[in-house]
């Protein structure tokens, strides 16, 4: 659901042939999620011009105040994954007041993670690039931008945070997916969501945090909607998931979505 250059997390080795998002997942950790392979894998399936990426952009514009949010050990990393899968969003739906916004925002939240002033001169470059309309370039420097963040992110002592907004940045790409197959289900469509080896990755890396993180109620409700939606993805090669099953992971992903915006700590 999210890394090619920018974000769903997942450790693949570049496949021909069919798309499998299994096959060649190695346990090596991950990298930055991205939303961007089933945002253009849906395009594919049901037909380029069915999904108005704009409008979905809509609904994740305005939903957060940055400087509401302080806490360096969760809340900025959890808000950090959010941002940087609606910067995603934004490519697709070649929507300059998202991109700039969740630029600004990402920049902002990393700077409060230790991410240096000279990594973040991405941001303005990514910036700039949008306002001139040149979204081949935006996209190489978002994911130029991601790239330095999560270098940061894996330093030591850095590494908690790291898990968190991978798997945050996830949560935030499956509540933008289903929600766009659940209004135009395909069986097909919904095979996009199939990536139960990347969900354990997720758990796996999410269940070595330290013990005062795995209490935070955040991490303790991220854990819990990531063995939710694995229970729904985890479906046979080639397998589909019905349209009740991914009006349920939107369902999941709205709820953690809505806690984690209103917990401004």
């Amino acid at each position: 659901m999210v890394a090619g250059v920018v974000f769903f997390p997942a450790v693949i080795t570049a496949q021909k042939g069919a798309f499998d998002p299994n096959k060649g997942v190695k346990q090596a950790g991950m990298v930055t999620p991205t939303v961007i392979d089933k945002m253009i894998a849906v395009n594919m399936v049901l037909g380029k011009g069915k999904v108005d990426w704009k409008a979905v952009g809509s609904n994740y514009s305005d939903y957060m105040s940055r400087d509401d949010y302080k806490d360096t050990k969760v809340m900025l990393p959890v808000m950090m994954g959010l941002r940087m899968s609606d910067g995603v969003l934004s490519i697709m739906a070649r929507d300059v007041e998202l991109l700039n916004k969740s630029a600004a925002d990402i920049e902002f939240m990393a700077g409060k993670l230790g991410v240096g002033g000279g990594q973040l001169k991405r941001a303005t470059r990514v910036k700039a690039f949008a306002n001139k309309k040149d979204w081949n370039r935006v996209f190489l420097e978002l994911g130029y931008l991601q790239k330095d963040i999560m270098a940061t992110m894996a330093q030591e002592g850095n590494r908690d945070r790291r898990a968190i907004l991978i798997s945050a940045g996830w949560i935030e790409g499956a509540h933008m997916m289903s929600s766009v197959i659940s209004r135009q289900y395909t069986p097909e469509a919904s095979s996009l969501l199939r990536e139960p080896l990347l969900l354990k990755q997720m758990l796996s890396d999410l269940g070595e945090l330290d013990a005062a993180k795995m209490s935070d109620k955040v991490i303790v409700d991220m854990v819990s909607v990531l063995k939710e939606l694995l229970v729904i993805i985890d479906v046979p090669l080639h397998g589909s998931i019905t349209k009740e099953k991914i009006e349920k992971m939107n369902k999941i992903t709205s709820t953690f979505r809505q806690k984690v915006i209103g917990d401004k700590r």
